[in-house]
């Protein structure tokens, strides 16, 4: 900012400037978060507006506010749990020339206000070269880090307009501190959640997936997933959400061991190769699909089933007509050789 420049001159020159900082910055970390396989709930960004720009440089007191002045353009990352927001730090610090960081939870006291996240001050690295990145080299950023509870907490206090403890009315602090309290402990809570999902998904691939048989199961989301991978592991990989579908339709159909689905598998498998190359094009199902293509071949109450839910996302017309175009296929599997009914 120049001498002869105000805050507000400065601020209104640069904006669009700002604007392409938060699309680069959005771009580059969505980009390497899936590159690394990191999930997370959202991408979010955002440029300081013009007065709450010019409040903060009083509120602050700021004798130089554009070099005082590091979050006019900020990118929120809000993650799913707490050992994503290591995760999310490595990526930012290859990304991007950290100038500092803060973690407001784990340097916070254990009483203090609020329910804290991670802020870092950037800006674009040496890799950021050429036109697309000159006229926004040097400038600074902020990028901010927090699973949902944290967003959530800090949504919700912004809405209520209490930046910190003492703007909040005495009779309210204990509840807003239980409140933050409740919110980490469910944070730590579905960090364990995941863990144990983690540990659910490999003990299932250790007992079926890799061993020659099929330990008795319950059926569910994980035993089904590795039970589809060992029968039919030259197909695609479907979606947790494919995968808890067909969970669902498994168990509304009487099935309550994996074994047993395993059983009605490979004995239908070689018949519904045949008509699917007769119907479709061989190869086109992913695990899941062709999972419940051959369950509906090969078992009466999960075809019911099925129908049923067809039946719901559809017109009586549709749900006829698939009704009768999955006994012409059952009935194929029959002339095929499958005798399971």
């Amino acid at each position: 900012m120049s001498n002869t420049e105000t805050p507000t001159e400065f601020y209104e020159s640069r904006k669009g400037s700002f604007e392409d900082v938060c699309t680069e910055v959005t771009y580059a970390l969505e980009k390497e978060l899936r590159t690394q396989g990191i999930k997370y709930h959202s991408v979010t960004s955002r440029v300081k507006t013009i007065e709450s720009f010019l409040e903060k440089i009083e509120r602050k007191d700021y004798s130089d506010p554009i070099k005082q002045t590091t979050d006019l353009a900020g990118v929120r990352v809000v993650c799913l749990f707490m050992k994503d927001l290591d995760r999310v730090n490595e990526v930012i610090q290859s990304l991007f020339e950290v100038f500092s960081e803060e973690d407001k939870l784990q340097q916070g006291d254990a009483d203090s206000f609020g329910y804290m996240s991670r802020h870092y001050i950037c800006g674009l690295s040496s890799v950021h070269t050429g036109p697309r990145y000159d006229h926004i080299q040097g400038m600074k950023f902020e990028v901010q880090v927090r699973t949902i509870l944290m967003d959530a907490w800090a949504n919700i206090s912004h809405y209520l307009n209490y930046k910190t403890e003492q703007s909040v009315p005495r009779d309210l602090v204990r509840d807003f501190a239980a409140l933050s309290g409740l919110l980490y402990v469910a944070d730590r809570q579905f960090e364990e959640l995941s863990k144990a999902s983690s540990r659910s998904a490999a003990d299932a691939e250790q007992k079926i997936l890799h061993s020659q048989e099929i330990a008795p199961s319950e059926v569910n989301a994980d035993t089904v997933h590795a039970l589809l991978l060992r029968e039919f592991p030259d197909r695609q990989e479907s979606s947790a959400e494919k995968i808890s579908s067909l969970t669902s339709q498994l168990r509304a159909s009487g099935f309550s061991d994996i074994g047993e689905v395993a059983t009605l598998l490979q004995s239908v498998a070689p018949a519904a190769a045949k008509v699917e190359e007769e119907v479709f094009s061989a190869g086109n199902f992913d695990i899941a699909a062709y999972g419940r293509f051959c369950m509906a071949l090969g078992n009466s109450e999960f075809r019911q089933t099925f129908l049923k839910t067809s039946a719901a996302r559809g017109t009586a017309e549709d749900a006829a007509k698939a009704a009768s175009r999955l006994e012409q296929m059952v009935q194929s599997a029959r002339d095929h050789g499958y005798r399971g009914e």
